[in-house]
């Protein structure tokens, strides 16, 4: 893709998953908060096995993990805007963004070869 590619669209997209994702950790956390929590003498007890694990924690540890994930989409989805595409030649990328570029662009080649061998069947 050339420098000129316009990403609006792309953009739009990112921004429309966030404003989704943000109303979806609403209802997380709002369910979330309905759960009696255990006090944190009792988590210590559970994680040291002298107290066994309850429903509640269970679900409020399942509810933490998956808040703590769409915040961490939220975020980076908000960092894909127009002004950060025509400056992205500025950006210096760690290890876990060049390893993402690389799973998804050796995923897309996987699929685009099961196409291929699919269609020659």
């Amino acid at each position: 893709m050339s420098d000129s590619q316009d990403f609006s669209e792309v953009v739009r997209a990112a921004e429309e998953v966030v404003q989704m994702l943000e109303a979806a950790l609403e209802i997380l956390e709002a369910a979330q908060a309905t759960i009696p929590a255990p006090t944190l003498r009792e988590v210590a007890e559970i994680r040291l096995g002298k107290r066994p694990l309850t429903q509640e924690a269970f679900l409020i540890g399942s509810f933490q993990r998956v808040i703590l994930g769409a915040e961490n989409v939220v975020s980076d989805l908000r960092a894909i805007d127009l002004e950060a595409l025509r400056n992205v030649h500025e950006l210096t990328l760690g290890d876990l963004e060049l390893n993402a570029i690389e799973q998804a662009v050796t995923e897309r080649a996987q699929k685009g070869e099961k196409t291929r061998q699919g269609e020659g069947e």
